[in-house]
Parts: C-alpha cells; structure tokens; sequence
C-alpha cells in the first residue's frame, strides 16, 4: 500500500477497555481498536506481540500467553506446558517454532502442537528474560535482567540434549535489557553499561558508541531501512544518527517527542518510525515531521510495551 495523504492506519491497542471510534490527523486517519480481558484477553498486562506464519496474533501478558485469531483469543498458561510465570518475549524462529521468555527466568517453546518448558534454563536465567531472536545462523540468543545472554546452538534438539553458551560477567554485562539485530546480521545487545556488539561467535564484544550522545541508559535501538541508526533512553528522549552524512539528532518533548522516557521502537513497512513511550503515548516519525498520538486523539493507556505491524499494516502495541 502506497502512502498518501489519506493514508487509513488502524491502531489496535492491546489491554484497554473499548473501542475507539475513528479520528483524523493530519490528513491521516486513525481507527482504534482496543481489546481488553472483558475480551478475552489472558491478562491486562501485554508486554509482546508478534504474528505467527498463520497470522495468528501472539500476545505475552503477566498472565501467559493468549493467541488471537481477529474474533477470538485463545489463552494459554503453565497448566498448558508453559514455563511458569508471565511471557515477557515472544520469538518466531524460521522453523515456525514460537519460543517464549518468561519474567522470572524460563523459556517455552512452541512446535504448533505442544508446549515445551527447557527446564534447564531455570538453572541458567533466574530473571526476566528480556529478548529472544534468531540469528542468520538458526541459533536462538536470549537475554535477561540479570544473567547476561545465552545462545542455544542446536536450538531444535531434544531439551536434553541442547549445546549452548552462557556470555556474562567480563564477556558481557549480565544485565542485558534487549536484542537487536542489525541489517547485516550484526548482534546488538542493550545493556546496563550501554550497546554492546558481538564480534564474532566466539564471544568477543565491543562497546557501540555514537559521539555526541548522552550517557543516559539507552532503552532501544532501530536500524531503519535506510541504514540510520535510532537510539531511545530513559529520560534522555531519542536520538536519530544518519550514518551517511554522520549526523546525529536529538528529540525531547521540547521538539515535539511524546515523552523522553523511550520504551520500544518500531518502522513499518511505510519506512514510519514509531516510537513508544512510557507516559506519553505514542510518536510517529515520517518523512521528517513528528505526530504524537495519546488520550487526546483516541489512545487510551500512555505507557507503551511494545509497537508491531501485522499482514495488513495495522499497528499493534501493547500497553
């Protein structure tokens, strides 16, 4: 779908109490859905979401995982095989299987049929698990709160039978908040002593860094399409570093950014960089103007998880 002035986005946002009837803005046209447990929804909590290769809807809430179809969700807890605890992260791996990373440690991964706990994990990740991805290879990495990030080498193997690596302490910092991965497949890991980037396989890291910015807590990091590099922090708003021309940009809510506590980041297939806030709502990045979305034109909560597009260009957060 080509961008136009008349652009429809339909926002739905996950956790809220009703259905948000359309409202115009700038020439753009947002509809807000809003599903709640009153829906259906396992809890009011949704720290994730993904679509599967069915375009089945995935949400991980404080409550387990619950399942989407458009009309009906579908929920699904340890008394199903999951690890217990809420989903902090969800995961679709290139086999179609849908891993999953609880808070308080604990992992869950799904082949379609049966849920499957690794209970070994409970023995290496005692917090939240904060990010899983698969790199280009098919490993899995996942990270955590406090026990740094584990790579499973033979991800499709039987649980006991599982090779994997543990990187913390000197390797890396054992608080590692998110996973990134860039567009040449480089790993990028959010931690507490700023962004640190694998090397090599053989756990070698170094500290990615761009001059000028501040030395808040980064919270996210965006490569765009374009190759430019986006930066949220914890009260220090967002920074924007064009690696063509090597200029870096800072947004506060001085200059239109909804908060300066950056909680996700997100661009969708219209090249829109949508920025998620904890406090303020939503901001949207497109063709270098900015428009914030919040309870004053059809938002309901302002504390953003994350931002996902699904099949149709919808965008969903989780709230």
């Amino acid at each position: 779908m080509k961008a136009t002035s008349t652009q429809l986005y339909r926002i739905c946002s996950f956790a809220g109490a009703f259905l948000f009837s359309a409202v115009s803005l700038l020439s753009q046209t947002y509809y807000f859905d809003n599903y709640s447990v009153k829906d259906g929804l396992a809890q009011s909590k949704v720290f994730t979401v993904i679509q599967d290769q069915n375009d089945h809807i995935w949400l991980g809430t404080e409550g387990g995982v619950s399942r989407f179809d458009g009309v009906k969700f579908e929920n699904y807890t340890s008394e199903d095989g999951l690890a217990l605890n809420g989903i902090r992260t969800l995961c679709e791996d290139s086999h179609g299987v849908l891993w999953m990373g609880h808070t308080g440690g604990g992992i869950t991964r799904y082949d379609g049929k049966n849920f499957e706990k690794l209970d070994f994990m409970q023995l290496l990740f005692k917090s939240d698990v904060t990010a899983i991805a698969e790199d280009t290879s098919g490993n899995i990495w996942a990270t955590s709160t406090s026990d740094g990030a584990l790579v499973l080498w033979t991800p499709r193997a039987m649980a006991n039978e599982i090779k994997y690596e543990q990187f913390k302490g000197r390797q890396l910092s054992d608080r590692v908040f998110d996973l990134y991965i860039g567009r040449d497949s480089t790993l990028y890991f959010v931690t507490d002593v700023g962004v640190q980037k694998m090397l090599s396989a053989k756990g070698e890291f170094e500290k990615f860094f761009v001059e000028g910015m501040g030395y808040f807590q980064v919270t996210s990091i965006l490569e765009d399409s374009k190759g430019n590099f986006w930066f949220g922090t914890f009260n220090d708003g967002l920074y924007f570093y064009n690696t063509e021309t090597e200029d870096l940009a800072f947004y506060h809510t001085r200059n239109g950014l909804a908060h300066n506590f950056v909680s996700s980041l997100y661009e969708d297939s219209q090249g829109a960089v949508w920025v998620g806030t904890w406090g303020g709502g939503l901001t949207r990045f497109l063709d270098g103007k900015l428009m914030t979305i919040n309870t004053s034109n059809g938002l309901q909560d302002l504390k953003i998880w994350c931002i996902y597009e699904d099949v149709e260009g919808n965008i969903l957060t989780g709230t």
